[in-house]
């Protein structure tokens, strides 16, 4: 699955469909539903996070879900840039993704 939009919120929409179906519920209502695209600039992806705690916890248990899944949905965004109230808290390259996990349904 390759989403041809450089639209940040149609972006995300596409990588929130397949988290949804990665994750649990409570998961990807918990970490991922509060999650706001903010802008793509260049190659990177930056989204708003509530908390530093937020990014963290991102970091610590669902990266390589998020980095796989945006390199499957957008050849266009290599990097993503995680944000706490408008400063940036983390960057992480994409997955490459020239497999898709069998975890991700297109």
């Amino acid at each position: 699955m390759n989403y041809h939009s450089t639209n940040v919120n149609d972006i995300w929409n596409a990588c929130l469909h397949i988290l949804q179906d990665i994750v649990d519920e409570r998961a990807y209502q918990t970490w991922f539903v509060p999650i706001v695209p903010v802008s793509i600039e260049g190659d990177t992806l930056t989204l708003q996070v509530p908390s530093q705690f937020f990014c963290e916890f991102l970091e610590g248990n669902f990266v390589e879900q998020l980095r796989t899944v945006l390199s499957c949905v957008s050849k266009s965004c290599a990097s993503v840039c995680v944000a706490v109230w408008g400063i940036p808290c983390r960057i992480w390259s994409a997955s490459s993704c020239s497999v898709v996990p069998s975890w991700v349904h297109p």
